[in-house]
């Protein structure tokens, strides 16, 4: 497909039904991975993207800016965002998808809660 062209990484859900694709700093798509058909398309930036463990949500977040977005994967609408500072390296949902680890690239790794957006704790 055609939007395939600039995305360089992909992420599944647990369910392996949704396929999660974005670039570097570019927009990022949700596909059905059966069909290949494009769900949801996100315009934000994104340098990294997740699946949540439900497959009903998913987050990107833009390296250079730090906003992290969790979007619904069915809406495809904005549910939380994060205003995490620039530099961001990696992010990874915890548990059953109620928290969300930010690491950036002063080495602080940042917990933070999904559904208040705010930071639960730092190491």
């Amino acid at each position: 497909a055609e939007w395939l062209e600039r995305q360089l990484h992909l992420a599944l859900s647990a369910t392996g039904d949704r396929v999660l694709t974005w670039g570097n700093e570019v927009w990022s798509a949700l596909s059905d991975s059966a069909t290949g058909e494009l769900v949801c398309a996100f315009r934000e930036r994104a340098s990294l993207g997740v699946v949540f463990p439900d497959g009903q949500r998913i987050a990107t977040a833009s390296g250079r800016d730090g906003s992290v977005v969790v979007w619904d994967g069915h809406s495809c609408e904005p549910l939380t965002e994060i205003a995490h500072r620039p530099g961001l390296r990696s992010m990874a949902v915890l548990g059953n998808g109620g928290e969300i680890a930010l690491l950036d690239d002063t080495a602080t790794i940042q917990v933070w809660d999904i559904m208040t957006g705010s930071v639960l704790r730092s190491f």
